[in-house]
């Protein structure tokens, strides 16, 4: 699943979250740690293939899902704190996403990029968390797999470990700096320690409860 035309597409994009859209890495830490400033992350979630049906080919759609989380500021004001303005705030960061990736054709994706929904993921005092669902579909072949005619009893296993990077975006020099991101320290702060200084995670945690006569009791 290729989504880093998605996120690069959203960062050039007038959107309401600007260059502040990063990846499932970064979430897991937002989700941990302090969240700063509103963000979008945009996340795999999964991907669907049919059976083949032929005997001597692979031809198989692959059905690819992905989506986007945003965090607003659910604390500005009284207003805020009702839910009633952030809420309000979805149709509108809705139509920005769609205005940036609706219909968008990926290289070697055969399909549009289409809408699946969304649904409320979290809310508290200090943020709301929703997330919009986006599908693509693309096509497995015998390309995808073993090279044609290869044969192997597989008697000896080789492993190699190479360290280069994993990727590299096909784009220029063309696209503003915001493409590429922010500073995730400017973002999240993942030096938050909740036993030295102020403390506040991003997503709702419960509290542990005991009883007076436990001994865990306080």
């Amino acid at each position: 699943m290729r989504l880093g035309p998605i996120v690069l597409k959203l960062r050039i994009s007038n959107t309401r979250f600007r260059e502040n859209i990063a990846g499932a890495a970064e979430l897991a830490l937002a989700m941990k740690n302090t969240l700063m400033k509103e963000a979008a992350f945009v996340i795999p979630l999964s991907e669907t293939c049919p059976p083949n049906n032929y005997d001597s080919t692979i031809n198989q759609k692959l059905n690819e899902r992905f989506g986007i989380v945003v965090a607003i500021r659910n604390d500005l004001d009284i207003r805020d704190r009702t839910g009633i303005t952030s809420y309000d705030l979805l149709h509108d960061i809705r139509t920005q996403i769609f205005s940036s990736i609706l219909g968008l054709q990926i290289s070697g994706i055969e399909s549009l990029v289409y809408y699946q929904g969304g649904s409320l993921l979290d809310i508290n005092p200090a943020w709301l968390w929703y997330q919009y669902e986006f599908g693509m579909e693309s096509r497995l072949t015998d390309a995808d797999g073993v090279p044609e005619g290869y044969t192997d009893d597989l008697e000896e296993v080789y492993s190699q470990f190479v360290l280069s990077p994993s990727a590299v975006f096909p784009y220029d020099d063309s696209l503003p700096a915001t493409a590429f991101g922010p500073d995730m320290t400017t973002l999240i702060d993942i030096y938050d320690d909740p036993n030295n200084g102020e403390f506040s995670r991003a997503f709702s945690t419960a509290y542990d409860w005991y009883p007076k006569t436990d001994p865990w009791y306080r």
